[in-house]
């Protein structure tokens, strides 16, 4: 049960939140297998973000607008 609160705070969070839960969830050498397998889920089910949602973020962070289409096309 505590493996799932900490999963759904990752989710809630999102984020850098989510990036620590994966890691932990890649300790299985370290963590209890309840921890592990409960937070591998957030490698291949994360929440994801719109691009929109990224620009708001970036635009509010730096106050000015990024261009990300040179980036992209790569």
């Amino acid at each position: 049960r505590s493996a799932e609160r900490l999963r759904d705070l990752c989710c809630a969070n999102r984020g850098t939140f989510i990036k620590v839960g994966q890691h932990l969830g890649a300790l299985d050498y370290l963590l209890p297998e309840e921890y592990t397998s409960t937070l591998k889920i957030l490698h291949s089910r994360a929440p994801q973000s719109s691009m929109e949602e990224i620009r708001q973020v970036i635009r509010e962070d730096l106050g000015k607008e990024v261009c990300f289409s040179a980036c992209l096309r790569k």
